[in-house]
């Protein structure tokens, strides 16, 4: 470990003996062998830090790395929507904590902490996967404008009314017909998992139900 000290006092020193002889020079030199001769002490070993101490540096670290890539990204990126519209990241960011889709996700958020203060940790689990709708039906649902409540009755009656209402056929302009088409699909998809979803349920409550064994006389 070398002495800044000793450095820098020697270069005050010998600067001004050699100014008018490339002083910055020789003061450099000298210097150097100061440095070497009175101002190096061995250093001493420290003792490792703990694997906890390590971790959380390290964590600390990528933090801060983390940080500063995000903060790059928020300010300096651009999202381009369908219709080809090109918006700043943090526009849009902004505009999704205004949206209803954040809306729904705060609810979701809220009815898990109240699910977990009835049920504890020990059905937790369950509800995210549900509120997470892995097999579509809640989406399903909100493009047919139904409710959880609804039966199978007005499941079948909604799809064919929005079918029918939304049959590309009708449309005679190219972009209405592209929008109605599109939005068609999106109603028959929501109608097919939903009838799926109904016959697998029906399935496996059949499987469930007690069989009685009669015998004849």
């Amino acid at each position: 470990m070398a002495s800044f000290k000793v450095a820098v006092v020697t270069a005050y020193l010998t600067y001004p003996v050699f100014f008018n002889l490339n002083g910055i020079t020789y003061s450099t030199l000298f210097s150097a062998i100061a440095v070497n001769w009175k101002g190096r002490s061995w250093r001493r070993s420290k003792r490792k830090s703990g694997l906890c101490r390590r971790i959380s540096i390290l964590g600390l670290c990528g933090t801060l790395y983390l940080i500063l890539w995000g903060s790059t990204l928020y300010y300096n990126s651009y999202v381009t929507t369908k219709d080809g519209e090109v918006v700043k990241l943090r526009d849009a960011v902004q505009n999704f904590f205004k949206s209803p889709a954040w809306a729904e996700t705060k609810q979701t958020f809220k009815d898990l902490y109240a699910f977990y203060q009835i049920h504890g940790f020990g059905r937790i689990w369950e509800q995210i996967v549900e509120s997470m709708d892995p097999q579509g039906e809640s989406n399903a649902r909100r493009v047919l404008g139904l409710t959880d409540s609804a039966t199978q009755e007005e499941i079948t009656s909604a799809c064919r009314k929005l079918s029918r209402q939304w049959h590309p056929d009708k449309q005679k302009d190219h972009k209405a017909k592209k929008k109605a088409q599109e939005k068609f699909i999106e109603i028959r998809k929501s109608c097919d998992v939903l009838s799926d979803i109904s016959i697998k349920r029906s399935e496996r409550n059949k499987s469930r139900s007690p069989t009685k064994d009669r015998t004849e006389f």
